[in-house]
């Protein structure tokens, strides 16, 4: 063969492993969609971080939680029982969703204006104000609060609007840690969902009275699932699954052990506040 003929089939073979390394990183389970994926064979993985009430780890080390339970409802609907759970930081789910290491987010992630640019919502599962959770014995009048927030939580936005007067804020990394900083005193008050608190302080074991203040706001938080911008069928199916529980008896009935009243829920079942 001559030397132009060995320089020709090189490049065809050149082009021909190019052409199929590009066809398996297309289909690879972390680059397709989440039909292509579950057609496959493959579990959907899900992504999520330890927030109580919304996902947790109980005392017998299963996953539980709002988001948790409200997800295996809908996606048994639809015929999806093989799933993966993935934990994850808080601070990390919108990237591992975004470079498509998992399919979807559970775990009480808020929408904003910010998120939804990044990724793609699900209608919401609940509409939640905020409360401010108060160690015993409270802050004396007139001293700085010192107040814990939770890091990329919707509250550390703009903590100052829960407090008056003179305060600090301690910005922590997650919800342990943050009861732990109000058990210890190392701070006064903990902002976050009322729901959240609610669970918190009727469960938190490590001793010390604990009072929760619900603080009067029109402003809610949404808590949903998070998908990629391209997944829009499979969250058109997720919606439609989800309209059919949310509000109902059994679904009031499931929340309800994670601290959410009907007034957390109905306001955004029934359209009365949207994000």
């Amino acid at each position: 063969m001559s030397a132009l003929g060995r320089h020709t089939l090189l490049a065809v073979l050149a082009v021909a492993g190019l052409g199929v390394a590009l066809a398996f990183y297309a289909l690879s389970p972390g680059h397709s969609s989440i039909d292509q994926r579950l057609e496959r064979g493959y579990p959907l993985r899900i992504g999520y971080a330890l927030e109580a009430p919304y996902a947790y780890m109980d005392s017998e080390g299963e996953l539980r939680g709002e988001s948790v339970d409200v997800l295996q409802h809908v996606l048994h609907r639809l015929g999806i029982d093989a799933v993966q759970h993935v934990r994850l930081d808080f601070g990390s789910l919108l990237e591992e969703l975004e470079a498509g290491r998992i399919d979807l987010i559970a775990g009480g992630l808020f929408i904003t204006p910010e998120r939804e640019r990044r990724v793609r919502f699900t209608r919401p599962t609940a509409a939640v104000g905020p409360a401010l959770l108060l160690r015993d014995p409270p802050p004396v009048a007139g001293e700085p609060i010192r107040l814990a927030v939770i890091e990329g939580s919707v509250e550390a936005a703009d903590p100052g609007q829960f407090v008056l007067g003179e305060h600090s804020i301690l910005r922590l990394p997650d919800a342990r840690t943050a009861m732990a900083a109000l058990s210890l005193g190392e701070a006064d008050a903990l902002a976050l969902s009322a729901p959240s608190l609610r669970w918190m302080a009727q469960n938190w074991s490590s001793g010390g009275a604990l009072t929760l203040q619900l603080i009067d706001t029109p402003r809610r938080g949404y808590p949903s699932f998070a998908l990629a911008h391209a997944e829009a069928g499979f969250t058109a199916r997720l919606d439609a699954a989800l309209a059919a529980y949310l509000g109902s008896p059994e679904h009031l009935r499931a929340v309800a052990a994670y601290g959410f009243l009907e007034s957390d829920v109905l306001p955004a079942v029934e359209g009365r506040a949207q994000p």
